[in-house]
């Protein structure tokens, strides 16, 4: 069971953190020469050194490279493949990955496992093993990130990531595993928890919401607030409030609690003015057992490490509770977002604003007239365009309201769209009015139907034969 030192040193930024590894099958198998000759080769590294030792595999070596400066060291071995063929199905894919490449998996003959430690950008330092296995195997057939419960991904998301100097999604860097009661025909309570953080120092973030839902709504934006924050402050703060969620009603306050008095809490929440310091809190000696999931009968190797349970606290409330005890109260949360991480969606949702006008003009472009006069229209009905701008109402920096327009036409610096939105601080706008928006106010966008969702993060995926074939 893990000890309040671990929690200190994680909260003080001390804490060893885990490697990060993958594990991924090329199209042919390599050596060690081919590696390093792509090594050498690949235009953003620079001074790059190869290690081997006589204690070392024969078909291993270390690797060091320069990267925008940075120094980083990174431990690689060619296997010989013999996975067993159930993961092809059990795991999570970050991109649809088709049959034949599931079947060129089964048949391959090699892995390469590829292992570091990140540095002190965590962002920085997962884009540069992305890049770093894209420099090896950019026609991969598909890739394990052991480190976040063998996450899969193939070359297309791959190649999405390393295109550009943009750095990947904060959910790229874990993800969350759910678990509910399928005993009965409707799950009475819930467990989700992260696989992955521990790579960059911080403890794994769980939610155990010991009630009946509806949706998983909002349950994923909460987590991502909370580690987004963590990684843009560089602290991994527990047993503090932070705000983090608005409500039509309030600001709401986050609280991370340890897992090992967290589930105490679940079982009996403490006032808000009782719960101690980090460097005060007393672990206790018996937890609860069998009583909810994510107590200590589901605690086996993988799920007892650093970790903690995020509850919720309200100023005008004294005792601590758990996030979405109704359907109606998940609707209404709206999660926090800092000001870096809405400059960094709004410049992502730029550079990648010609995927979006290439899909817009495609879909929605009506065709000249055809030889008999009638107007071919290309437009598909079933999906739906939507852009968001931060336009400014104050004085201050920060002073915008974020707000969604459904495009009417897409010029090449502006657009002319409806408000979908009904504004709070924006008096001379309203729900349904025409308004023509700069683009350079641009910080998100998404295309959607019933069947696809598209933002800055997979749009690639709109462009794959397999896709919308």
């Amino acid at each position: 069971m893990t000890q309040l030192n671990d929690y200190l040193a994680i909260q003080a930024g001390n804490f060893e953190k885990t490697p990060s590894t993958f594990v991924f099958t090329p199209k042919q198998a390599m050596t060690l020469k081919e590696i390093q000759k792509r090594f050498k080769l690949y235009p953003l590294f620079s001074k790059v050194r190869f290690e081997t030792n006589p204690a070392m595999p024969e078909t291993s070596m270390y690797i060091d490279f320069q990267f925008k400066q940075e120094e980083y060291r990174y431990y690689l071995e060619l296997l010989e493949r013999q996975e067993e063929e159930e993961f092809l199905e059990s795991y999570f894919r970050m991109e649809p990955i088709m049959e034949e490449t599931l079947a060129a998996v089964r048949q391959a003959k090699q892995d390469i496992y590829l292992e570091t430690l990140f540095q002190a950008d965590s962002m920085l330092s997962y884009a540069v093993q992305l890049h770093a296995t894209y420099c090896i195997a950019p026609d991969l057939l598909i890739c394990r990130d052991l480190s976040a419960g063998n996450k899969l991904f193939g070359k297309d998301w791959l190649g999405f990531q390393t295109e550009t100097d943009i750095m990947p999604d904060v959910e790229s860097l874990y993800i969350i595993h759910s678990v509910y009661d399928n005993e009965s025909a409707e799950p009475q309570s819930f467990w989700f928890h992260t696989h992955g953080l521990n790579r960059l120092g911080f403890a794994e973030v769980e939610i155990i919401i010991p009630n009946p839902l509806e949706s998983f709504y909002g349950i994923s934006d909460l987590i991502r607030t909370y580690v987004n924050n963590c990684i843009e402050n560089e602290q991994f703060v527990m047993l503090e409030p932070a705000p983090m969620v608005q409500t039509p009603e309030r600001l709401e306050y986050v609280l991370a609690v340890p897992w090992e008095v967290g589930l105490e809490y679940v079982k009996q929440p403490p006032l808000i003015e009782s719960i101690p310091d980090l460097e005060e809190l007393a672990f206790p000696s018996s937890l609860p057992q069998g009583e909810f999931l994510g107590d200590l009968a589901d605690r086996d190797e993988h799920h007892a490490g650093p970790s903690v349970l995020l509850f919720r606290a309200i100023e005008t409330e004294p005792q601590l509770q758990t996030f979405f005890q109704s359907f109606n109260e998940q609707q209404s949360l709206m999660f926090l977002k800092t000001r870096k991480e809405t400059l960094t969606m709004a410049d992502k949702a730029r550079n990648r604003l010609p995927y979006f006008r290439n899909i817009f003009e495609a879909e929605t472009k009506p065709a000249k007239k055809g030889f008999f006069g009638r107007n071919k229209v290309q437009a598909d009905p079933d999906y739906r365009f939507l852009m968001k701008f931060g336009i400014p109402f104050g004085e201050g920096e920060d002073d915008k309201e974020h707000i969604w327009f459904e495009p009417l036409e897409l010029y090449k610096d502006k657009i002319k769209g409806k408000l979908i939105n009904e504004p709070f601080y924006l008096r001379d706008m309203q729900k349904d009015g025409i308004y023509e928006v700069p683009l350079e106010q641009l910080t998100d966008w998404q295309v959607s139907s019933e069947t696809s969702f598209y933002d800055p993060n997979n749009v690639y995926q709109f462009f794959l034969p397999y896709t919308n074939s």
